[in-house]
């Protein structure tokens, strides 16, 4: 007789599967502003970068960093309006939204945004 495997917990599953999405838009954040930050600040690529070119990186990420903790901001609150409006809509309008406007979030959601678009500036 075969011993009986455990089923997994289904949330646990979602957390893991939350978790592994997660990390990918975080990678995927990272190539994109490192991509962008290169177009525009790299001029002559070689072993060593300028004192201008380091400068240029810095603010370059800061400022796709700060873009993209905005638009996830106005995604949230975007959210959270809505899902107060259904909650109204449907008569139980009590209680607040779940969501978060930490800034934190780096979801699909806000991909459609500036921060995460592959325009080249030429």
């Amino acid at each position: 007789m075969e011993p009986k495997r455990k089923q997994p917990d289904p949330t646990s599953q979602m957390k893991r599967v939350r978790q592994q999405i997660q990390l990918a838009n975080v990678q995927e954040l990272i190539q994109k502003m490192t991509q962008r930050c290169f177009r525009t600040c790299i001029v002559r690529p070689g072993p060593n970068l300028s004192a201008s070119e380091r400068t240029c990186l810095t603010n370059c990420a800061d400022l796709f960093m700060l873009a993209v903790k905005r638009v996830s901001q106005q995604y949230f609150r975007r959210m959270q309006r809505q899902q107060q409006q259904r909650r109204l809509a449907s008569g139980s309008g009590t209680g607040t939204g779940t969501g978060t406007a930490s800034g934190t979030g780096t979801g699909k959601g806000a991909s459609a945004a500036s921060p995460f678009s592959d325009n080249k500036r030429e």
